[in-house]
């Protein structure tokens, strides 16, 4: 957690015009340049106050209209605060779903706009990823390998790994589009559940993408990207085709 509220202001004093939309807009710009990161703590109201040179009123209609925004989420108690929230992809994929379902998109389509952004998010990975971010990867690996061995398998086993990836570029829309495609994939599943040598498939491939990141091998990781997501694309296909048959 960044160390934002003490030391010197990061603020600047401002005019009497539009005060709250200028301490808002203020507060989401620090947001956007990283100043302040998801579950950091804003400064009280008093202390916002004295550092904007206003008064503690227009403080809070800030406050508010950030936390109807999403940028912050207000806890209430000895410990509570106003905290930076971590975004939401949630408008994307409603976004995404409601535009295949109104163009008729096909599972091919799917699959070949979500290959493009894998291949990005390795290009930007290999060049940005750090030790964290690797130990996010193989943490990711570990527990989808446990919920294997408790019998509990969510669809988002294979999602959560693809999103850590996604988070090493630092690129919050790399994040936010495979999300939202990802999500439109299981949609595609309906209620299918995953077999058990295509769980052991995927960790295997997990695994070994994630060797290659370690070692800086973006030709290999390429390689590597790409079978993974193709034979996604067949296992997701040949699920809807058992579905529809059955119905």
């Amino acid at each position: 957690m960044s160390k934002n509220n003490s030391k010197k202001p990061v603020f600047k004093p401002l005019p009497s015009k539009r005060v709250f939309e200028e301490i808002s807009d203020q507060i989401k710009e620090l947001i956007h340049t990283g100043i302040f990161r998801p579950g950091d703590k804003l400064p009280p109201e008093r202390d916002l106050a004295r550092q904007f040179n206003v008064g503690r009123m227009a403080v809070r209609e800030a406050l508010r209209v950030l936390e109807d925004s999403g940028f912050i989420y207000i806890k209430q108690g000895s410990n509570g605060g106003s905290f930076i929230k971590e975004p939401e992809t949630s408008g994307v994929s409603k976004s995404l779903t409601a535009f295949a379902k109104l163009n008729n998109i096909t599972l091919e389509q799917l699959t070949e706009a979500k290959l493009s952004i894998e291949l990005a998010i390795i290009e930007s990975v290999i060049q940005r990823i750090t030790d964290e971010d690797l130990d996010k990867l193989h943490q990711s690996i570990k527990d989808a390998k446990q919920t294997v061995v408790s019998g509990s398998i969510p669809l988002s086993y294979n999602m959560d790994f693809h999103l850590a990836l996604a988070r090493a570029t630092g690129n919050p829309l790399f994040e936010s589009f495979l999300s939202a495609i990802m999500n439109l994939l299981i949609g595609f599943l309906g209620k299918a559940k995953p077999e058990s040598q295509h769980i052991t498939a995927h960790i295997k491939s997990h695994e070994a993408l994630y060797k290659a990141i370690l070692k800086k091998d973006m030709n290999k990781a390429k390689r590597l990207i790409k079978k993974h997501v193709l034979d996604v694309g067949v296992i997701v296909g040949k699920a809807i085709a058992k579905i529809q048959k059955s119905a």
